[in-house]
């Protein structure tokens, strides 16, 4: 469907539709508060989600490792994972891997 360029013309001429119209455009994209800025902030809010969302999960593995801990031979076996620790009596060899 065409629409003839007479009623284009007319729309135009109208002066409540181009100050709409040049209103609306001033508020899309040269205002303060612009579709842009918004689209950012938004982008910024999923980010932030991701990054709670990421810090939840570290929050729940450390609980994890903290309940652990009362316990003598998880401490024993997590120092010698972690720290690299050994007994007196016992001789300690590290195997890295190379890729």
């Amino acid at each position: 469907m065409k629409i003839p360029r007479e009623k284009i013309i007319t729309l135009f001429k109208n002066k409540y539709f181009v100050i709409s119209f040049v209103f609306v455009i001033w508020v899309s994209f040269f205002d303060q508060n612009n579709l842009l800025f918004h689209h950012d902030l938004e982008e910024q809010k999923q980010e932030l989600r991701d990054k709670t969302d990421h810090y939840k999960g570290e929050i729940e593995k450390n609980k994890k490792l903290l309940k652990n801990l009362n316990d003598s031979v998880y401490i024993d076996q997590f120092a010698r994972e972690q720290f690299r620790m050994k007994k007196d009596d016992e001789d300690l060899f590290v195997i890295i891997e190379k890729q």
